[in-house]
């Protein structure tokens, strides 16, 4: 927050207000959900994207979320895929995911995360080939999580939300312990700092 300086009768104030984050998540089983859940509660701009979102109760998805419940490459066109956006890919369908990260790799989303083993996600990079894998980078990250051990579903999305968000803040998801650093960035959060 930043005062500008005062002028004879008025007085103004500055206050950023970053855009929230936004997440698209493709699927909607449970463990998803939760994912849909964790980001509701984090104030992030989130969407389910899934054909089965129209059978899932209404109270399992939270009432601040998007959902659109068709073909997750229908639901995604005219979607922003920019630089401030995750894709997590949580569909549990092979076929599914190998068109999805075809689409969302070209695009500056920040962030792509994918459900799965390592030899899951292995064969899905061979699929697509070398090209795409490499236009992918450090975005991709599969399987999708933060090791953190988890089983359940509601684990998984513990994870999976404690990854989007340290990536979407710069952040390794490392300990603090381990940090040399301040907690905060107190530069991002005052701009007279």
């Amino acid at each position: 927050m930043a005062a500008l300086p005062e002028q004879p009768g008025a007085s103004v104030l500055v206050e950023y207000l970053p855009l929230p984050r936004r997440v698209y998540v493709f699927g909607s089983g449970p463990d998803a959900l939760m994912v849909v859940e964790i980001g509701v509660r984090l104030g992030w701009d989130v969407t389910v994207i899934d054909p089965g979102a129209r059978s899932v109760e209404s109270d399992r998805i939270p009432p601040a979320a998007t959902v659109i419940a068709e073909d997750p490459l229908v639901g995604i066109e005219g979607l922003p895929l920019d630089e401030r956006t995750a894709a997590v890919l949580m569909s549990h369908n092979y076929p599914r995911d190998k068109a999805l990260l075809e689409r969302i790799i070209p695009t500056p989303v920040r962030y792509i995360g994918l459900l799965g083993s390592a030899s899951r996600r292995k064969a899905l990079l061979a699929e697509i080939g070398d090209e795409l894998v490499n236009q992918a980078g450090e975005r991709l990250h599969a399987p999708v999580g933060l090791d953190i051990g988890a089983d359940r579903p509601e684990e998984i999305a513990l994870s999976v939300a404690a990854e989007v968000a340290a990536v979407l803040a710069g952040r390794s998801g490392g300990f603090l312990r381990d940090r040399s650093k301040p907690i905060h960035d107190r530069a991002a959060d005052d701009p007279d700092a």
